[in-house]
C-alpha cells in the first residue's frame, strides 16, 4: 500500500517499535525510490539517495532547505498537531535532535511549548537533520492532512483507499493539465502554504522529482514557502 508521497526504504522511524528505544530513529541500509505506508508496520523512509546529475538536482528542494525557507506558521501548526496527536513522536523528535547536537532532551523540554517548537524548527534547518525533518512532514500529512492527500489523488486520477493511500508505483510523469486543475482546487480549499509544503515533499519522492511539478512550484505565485 502506498501513501501518495511515495515509498522510501532506508530510515525506519516508529517510536513504538518493539525492542527499540523510545527516542531512537532506526537506520536501515536499503534504499528504494518508492514510498510505502502500511498502518500495521513501522513508517519506512528513505536513506539519502545517491548523487545525481547536477542539471537535474535543482528540480527538488530538500527537507532541511524547506525548513530554512518556510514561514514559521505551518511548521508551528505541524508541531502543535504532532504534540497533541502523537506525543511519543514529539518526544522522540526532541530526543533525537538534541542527541545530534550533543545535548540532553531536558534542555528543550524545560522550555515553553512555543520555545520548544522554535528550537525544533531552528534545528531542522540543519543539513544533518534532513531525514528526520522529512519524516516529520510525512507523518503530519499522512495522519493530519488526509483530505489534502485525497484531493491530490482524485485530481491526478490516482486510485486510493479513501485515505490517500494507493497501490502500485508512483507515476513516471504527471499530466500537466490535471496538475494545474488539481493545484487550483487544492489552493482554493486549503492554505496555499500547506499545499506548497505538500507538493514540495511529494516532489522529493523520486530521484529528480517531476519536471512540470518543479516548474509549477517555481512559477506559480500562490505556491511560495515564505
Amino acid at each position: 500500500m502506498i501513501w501518495l508521497l511515495g515509498k522510501r526504504q532506508g530510515i525506519v522511524a516508529n517510536s513504538s517499535r518493539k525492542n527499540a528505544p523510545d527516542h531512537t530513529l532506526l537506520v536501515s541500509s536499503t534504499a528504494q525510490p518508492i514510498f510505502c505506508i502500511n498502518q500495521r508496520q513501522p513508517l519506512i523512509l528513505r536513506s539519502p539517495l545517491p548523487s545525481v546529475d547536477s542539471s537535474q538536482a535543482k528540480q527538488t528542494v530538500k527537507a532541511f532547505e524547506i525548513y530554512q525557507k518556510i514561514d514559521p506558521s505551518p511548521v508551528s501548526e505541524m508541531f502543535f498537531w504532532i504534540r497533541e496527536n502523537d506525543r511519543q513522536l514529539y518526544k522522540s523528535a526532541i530526543a533525537t535532535l538534541t542527541a545530534n547536537r550533543n545535548l540532553r532532551p531536558v534542555f528543550v523540554e524545560q522550555k515553553s511549548v512555543a520555545d520548544q517548537i522554535a528550537w525544533l524548527h531552528k534545528t531542522l534547518k540543519l543539513k544533518t537533520s534532513d531525514t528526520i525533518g522529512e519524516h516529520l512532514f510525512q507523518v503530519y500529512f499522512m495522519k493530519g492532512q488526509q483530505e489534502l492527500l485525497m484531493g491530490f489523488c482524485d485530481g491526478m486520477g490516482i486510485k486510493h483507499d479513501g485515505e490517500g493511500s494507493v497501490e502500485g508505483a508512483l507515476p513516471d510523469t504527471l499530466n500537466s493539465e490535471k496538475l494545474k486543475s488539481t493545484v487550483d482546487s487544492l489552493v482554493e480549499k486549503h492554505d496555499p502554504k500547506l499545499v506548497t509544503l505538500y507538493l514540495r515533499i511529494f516532489n522529493l519522492q523520486t530521484q529528480n522529482g517531476w519536471k512540470n511539478l518543479a516548474q509549477t512550484l517555481e512559477s506559480d505565485e500562490r505556491l511560495v514557502l515564505a
